[in-house]
C-alpha cells in the first residue's frame, strides 16, 4: 500500500477531474506529528475489490491515531460514493487497518451540486450512527483542518 508521511505545517491534497480534497496540518508545539495518505482505490482494485473509496488519510498525535478520513471524489452520484466509503471502512476494519474504536470521518467531494433528493442528510445520519463519526458532502472542494477536526 502506497503511503505518504508528511510533517507539520503541510497541506496534503488529492485531486481528480476537478474535485479536490485537502488536509491542513497546522501544528502547535509539534501537536500533529504526521499524516498518512493512501490511494485506496488503486490498491484494493489491484486486489480484486471493486467498490472502494479513492483515498484514506490518517493523522497521529503522541503516537496514537486520532482520526481516519475516507475520501471519495465523485461526479454527482452521492449514493454510490457513500457505498464506496462504507465498503472501504468495512474492509479496513476487518483487516485491522483501523481499530473499532477509532474516530472515522468520511468526505465526499462531488463535481456539482448533488441530486440526491435529500438522501445526503440520511447518509450523514447513517454514518453518524454506524461509524460514530461525521460525513461531509461538499461540491468541488473540501478542506479538512486536523487541529479543528472539521471541514472548513
Amino acid at each position: 500500500m502506497s503511503t505518504c508521511h508528511c510533517n507539520n505545517n503541510t497541506r496534503l491534497h488529492a485531486e481528480e477531474n476537478g474535485r479536490k480534497f485537502s488536509i491542513v496540518v497546522h501544528g502547535y508545539r509539534f501537536d500533529y506529528q504526521f499524516v498518512d495518505k493512501v490511494k485506496v482505490d488503486s490498491f484494493l482494485v489491484d486486489n480484486n475489490i471493486r467498490s472502494c473509496c479513492d483515498y484514506f488519510f490518517r493523522y497521529v498525535h503522541d503516537d496514537k491515531i486520532k482520526n481516519n478520513i475516507f475520501v471519495e471524489l465523485k461526479g454527482k452520484n452521492i449514493d454510490k460514493a457513500y457505498d464506496q466509503i462504507s465498503q472501504t471502512i468495512k474492509i479496513f476494519r476487518n483487516n485491522d487497518v483501523v481499530a473499532g474504536n477509532s474516530v472515522i470521518n468520511g468526505v465526499i467531494v462531488s463535481s456539482r451540486v448533488p441530486n440526491s433528493g435529500g438522501r445526503d442528510r440520511e447518509h450523514k445520519e447513517e454514518f453518524r450512527h454506524g461509524q460514530k463519526g461525521r460525513l461531509e458532502i461538499k461540491t468541488r472542494q473540501a478542506v479538512y483542518n486536523v487541529v479543528q477536526d472539521r471541514v472548513i
